[in-house]
């Protein structure tokens, strides 16, 4: 029986945080530019949200869900799933969060 070994959080950073910050502040830089196109620093935080948001899109991109059973480690994107035998696996690290328990 596979158990989840990554966070539940792994929905809310790969899809919900990313979505509500590039469109709510977008939305927020596209009516401040109405109002303050000619404003100094106004291109600056336009360039600051679209750098963030590609930053927060490649993050979001590399996070992947992980179950694992018996002999198995499943890792999963989207539609794909690898399956890696345990005996393949030589080292382990987290890098980001806390494991489940």
């Amino acid at each position: 029986m596979k158990k989840q070994i990554s966070s539940d959080m792994t929905v809310v950073w790969k899809y919900i945080f990313p979505g509500l910050w590039i469109s709510s502040v977008g939305i927020g830089t596209v009516v401040t530019g109405f109002k303050a196109a000619s404003e100094p620093g106004w291109g600056l935080f336009m360039l600051g949200w679209i750098a963030i948001s590609a930053y927060l899109v490649w993050f979001a991109r590399r996070l992947k869900y992980v179950s694992i059973d018996d002999d198995i480690l499943y890792v999963s994107q989207a539609r794909k799933e690898i399956r890696i035998p345990l005996t393949h696996i030589v080292h382990v690290r987290e890098i980001f969060g806390r494991a489940r328990s």
